[in-house]
């Protein structure tokens, strides 16, 4: 088996589930998303540890598509496809992820490369098969247990982990509060920061 399809799997494993953070719209039809900054700032250091580099490309001419917004007012739509590379730096073995992207834009020069965010974002979110806040909801709920915080405590301690910028990377207040969805990749990132010690 190629070392990209390893690569990803491995990545999966350590990574399931992103939050919401930004807001798009307004008023009644204002929801949440995955913001690219988000995503990507989270999968990081996934994508170092791995191996694993992303390259976008634009495989259609962009084309730009006049439309009325809610109030009767002209806006543009630009739509084009794109082949998002997974290329694996071990071994040169790549996934490639084709989508289909639109995005509003003002006529501006800045499409195209709204477009390409968006089409990474997606892509990333398909092809590592990661579940949103909303989708996580519940699960995110459920904190660690006395055990869980002792385990992860501890390792805290000992790596000697800034424990705020720690806490601030999973999106939650106190140790205490931490939750169990993001448990075993916490314990897995820490535990490799006592071997890279040692």
């Amino acid at each position: 088996m190629s070392e990209i399809y390893k690569s990803i799997n491995r990545v999966m494993v350590k990574f399931s589930a992103v939050y919401k953070d930004g807001n798009v719209g307004f008023g009644n039809n204002s929801y949440k998303v995955v913001t690219y900054d988000n995503i990507i700032s989270k999968l990081r250091p996934h994508l170092i540890e791995e191996q694993i580099i992303i390259n976008p490309i634009q495989v259609s001419e962009g084309v730009y598509t006049e439309s009325l917004t809610a109030k009767g007012g002209k806006k543009l739509r630009y739509d084009a496809v794109y082949e998002v590379e997974y290329i694996s730096c071990i071994d040169g073995s790549k996934l490639v992820s084709k989508i289909g992207v639109s995005a509003d834009t003002f006529g501006d020069d800045k499409a195209p490369a709204k477009a390409t965010t968006i089409a990474v974002k997606n892509s990333i979110l398909k092809v590592f098969s990661l579940e949103s806040a909303d989708e996580v909801q519940e699960e995110l709920k459920n904190t660690i247990t006395d055990k869980q915080f002792n385990m992860i405590n501890s390792l805290i301690d000992s790596t000697k982990t800034d424990l705020v910028e720690f806490l601030a990377y999973y999106h939650t207040d106190t140790l205490k509060e931490f939750p169990q969805a993001y448990y075993q990749q916490a314990i897995d990132t820490l535990q490799k920061k006592v071997k890279a010690k040692k």
